[in-house]
């Protein structure tokens, strides 16, 4: 059967023609001409040239550039012009420079993720910055910002943002419509409260607002359940919600420099707890249920009215550093056996009389701190601290030293200051200097 002519001619808008075209125009890439930058600024210039290599200043593909780097470069202004072409930005590194405000063009770099303007002259929020959509994270450390505008609302793709070390009083709201955000850091600033709408940040990891003016937390703060870094120290908090028990991801925890009464029964709850810094408090007891606690590598809770530590502290198996100088501890508990693979140990200040036996099994300890105490009588099994390096038991009224304190093999110094004629062993570690 022989085929007419015209059954052998595939129209153009035939589908198989419509899908090769778009095939086509979708593979190739579309064509950019190059841009002339000899007339931008010289350091602009030097900071495209690290990141492509160009022969002619004539004749530069600026979109192949997804990082500048100009920190350092003492700049007191920018040209808007200057960021021309750079459609294909990512990061823009612009710290530490004299900067006081940006120009509008910054605002139309649409695909930029991280911008760093710290240690500048900023009082005022750029307003450009608003226009980055895309924009994840800001470092705006170190400037003198009082205030961060509303319209940081419009970010809602940050993730990191640093406020670290300027003027801000009022706590930025706008921040809470973040949502994906997982690292703030406000240190250093005039802030005396957070709002409720913080319960939003389900993402959060990291909280650090430490030297500020907080005087409480909301109980919203129940939100941050994957939150596993908060700094708070040098702060006016009284008391803590007990919602923070929520917290249950929590590695490192420092409420040092506050005027904290108590902590809630929660923390109980923090059973990934690393390390919990309490000092300069008004605290006079430990929670009892801190049993929990089995992850705990370091405690410091210096300054305060402790009189006593709970029981459960033997569940504290991998403590390798505990200092409670400056409290009012007048005895040990057994338990403290449980911590074998202490390290650095100081409880100087306190109201010590007598250890208790079980300290020997202290094994691998090498710095103690027990000066200005009323210990009169050490228990030999001390004599077991065979790493021992460091140990001051200065103002004492101690008499003497076990005669197991000779197998103190690498003791290098043994302060005995301030004790009453003290006796000591026949048979000292030839290293050891007496003080």
């Amino acid at each position: 059967m022989k085929l007419r002519k015209q059954d052998t001619n595939i129209s153009l808008m035939h589908p198989m023609w419509l899908f090769l075209i778009l095939c086509l125009f979708f593979s190739v890439p579309a064509f950019t001409a190059p841009t002339n930058i000899c007339g931008r600024s010289a350091l602009l210039q030097k900071a495209i040239k690290e990141q492509i290599k160009y022969d002619s200043c004539k004749k530069v593909d600026l979109t192949k550039i997804k990082s500048l780097n100009m920190e350092g470069f003492e700049l007191n202004n920018l040209a808007g012009d200057d960021f021309k072409g750079l459609s294909q930005l990512e990061v823009l590194n612009l710290s530490r420079n004299r900067l006081k405000s940006l120009p509008q063009e910054i605002g139309s770099l649409q695909k930029l993720k991280d911008l760093d303007l710290s240690a500048n002259l900023f009082k005022v929020w750029p307003k450009p910055i608003s226009k980055l959509s895309k924009l994840e994270k800001i470092d705006f450390s170190y400037n003198w910002l009082e205030k961060v505008s509303p319209e940081i609302k419009h970010l809602d793709s940050l993730r990191e943002v640093s406020f670290f070390h300027n003027n801000i009083k009022i706590f930025p709201e706008g921040l809470v419509s973040s949502k994906k955000i997982y690292y703030i850091n406000l240190s250093y600033n005039y802030i005396e409260s957070l709002p409720p709408a913080v319960k939003a940040w389900r993402d959060l990891k990291e909280f650090r607002m430490n030297y500020n003016k907080l005087a409480q937390l909301p109980n919203e703060v129940s939100g941050w359940t994957n939150i596993e870094i908060v700094d708070l120290r040098k702060n006016l908090l009284t008391s803590l919600p007990s919602t923070i028990g929520s917290w249950r991801k929590i590695r490192y925890l420092n409420l040092s420099d506050n005027q904290i009464t108590e902590l809630p029964p929660s923390v109980g709850k923090f059973k990934k707890l690393f390390r919990l810094e309490i000092n300069n408090n008004q605290l006079k007891t430990l929670p009892k249920n801190v049993s929990a606690w089995k992850d705990l590598h370091v405690i410091q809770a210096s300054n305060n009215n402790i009189n006593s530590l709970p029981k459960e502290v033997k569940s504290w198996r991998n403590l390798t550093e505990i200092d409670f100088h400056y409290n009012q501890l007048s005895s040990l508990p057994p338990a403290v056996g449980s911590w074998t693979q202490l390290l650095k140990v100081n409880f100087h200040h306190n109201k010590l009389k007598t250890l208790p036996e079980e300290v020997g099994k202290w094994s691998r300890v090498e710095r103690v701190h027990l000066f200005n105490n009323f210990l009169q009588k050490l228990p030999g099994t001390i004599g077991r601290w065979q790493y021992l390096q460091y140990i001051d038991l200065s103002y004492n009224r101690l008499q003497r030293l076990p005669k197991t304190c000779r197998f103190w093999h690498d003791v290098k110094e043994v302060h005995l200051i301030g004790n009453n004629r003290i006796e000591l062993p026949k048979r000292l570690p030839p290293k050891a200097v007496i003080y």
